[in-house]
């Protein structure tokens, strides 16, 4: 047994209906404010500590033995590879992010 819904008419709106939407736009942009916030801090700790470790490698090993190009994507084992998304990947996630934005891709 199904029932019918009718679209609500005008006089069936609340008074405060515009209001309401209004405030709960409101939450979403703040939350979402707050969430990247925090994913920045993330990635800017992560950024830190990544560069830490480049830089006890430089001391370990010396200025000048490529420490950064032991690291690239290319020169990781296949283990590590496999565990990070490609470099392919990550391009088509940013143009597909930077659409998603309203933007356009470097490469179109």
């Amino acid at each position: 047994m199904s029932t019918s819904r009718t679209p609500a008419r005008i006089d069936d709106v609340p008074d405060d209906y515009a209001a309401t939407l209004q405030r709960l736009a409101t939450e979403v942009r703040s939350a979402n404010v707050r969430a990247t916030c925090k994913v920045n801090t993330e990635l800017i700790g992560l950024y830190w500590s990544i560069g830490q470790i480049i830089l006890e490698r430089q001391a370990q090993q010396g200025w000048g033995t490529k420490v950064i190009a032991q690291y690239t994507f290319g020169n990781l084992p296949p283990e590590i590879q496999d565990a990070l998304p490609s470099p392919a990947d990550l391009a088509s996630f940013a143009a597909e992010a930077v659409q998603g934005a309203g933007g356009t891709p470097v490469d179109s």
